[in-house]
């Protein structure tokens, strides 16, 4: 596969991926081809489109002058006192190194409340309709969802989370953060899933 370009011309990833029909793969497997992957490039415009619409439907103002706003790549950004590297989504269920993805420096104390969180990632997710069949862990619920093609909403869920949480304290970071990952998604395409236990 070759590269192609976005909507304004930007080089995106050429990153190869497998051909496989356009159906959504019925069970996992080391040697199947996850249904996002097999949409390539198609998949990254896609999603750069909706993640331009929703950042900008969220009206973000510059965030509160008390906490640092500070978004970008994990290994570009120099930590701070009080406060942590986020990923969002989760860097466990990314199939990149951490040090290559999206993050916003948030406190420890707000970091904690994110449901991505560290332990919390492999408590049983809770539905909000009790009458779902089957209970997934948060962190296996995110890569499925990878899987399935829907890298916009799972970014847009954790964007959700910190904002409930936190409200808008966090505005100018979560800025920085939708270039950085747009940035990032222009060079390398949607990320895979990883899959852990």
């Amino acid at each position: 596969m070759t590269g192609s370009t976005a909507g304004d011309g930007a080089q995106l990833s050429s990153r190869s991926r497998k051909p496989t029909n356009n159906e959504p793969p019925k069970s996992g497997g080391a040697d199947k081809i996850s249904y996002a992957d097999s949409l390539g490039d198609e998949l990254t415009e896609r999603t750069l489109f909706e993640l331009a619409a929703f950042r900008d439907s969220l009206e973000l103002g510059d965030g509160d002058p008390n906490f640092p706003q500070v978004g970008g790549i994990y290994g570009e950004v120099a930590t701070v006192q009080g406060f942590e590297r986020h990923h969002i989504p989760s860097n466990a269920v990314q199939d990149d190194s951490k040090n290559n993805l999206p993050i916003i420096l948030i406190s420890k104390e707000d970091h904690a409340l994110t449901d991505s969180y560290r332990g919390k990632q492999r408590h049983v997710h809770n539905p909000f309709l009790p009458s779902a069949i089957e209970q997934k862990s948060y962190r296996e619920e995110v890569a499925s969802d990878i899987d399935q093609g829907n890298y916009f909403e799972v970014v847009r869920n954790e964007i959700y989370n910190i904002i409930d949480r936190c409200g808008h304290r966090y505005d100018g970071a979560i800025k920085q953060y939708f270039a950085a990952l747009e940035a990032y998604l222009r060079k390398n395409g949607v990320p895979s899933a990883v899959h852990k236990g």
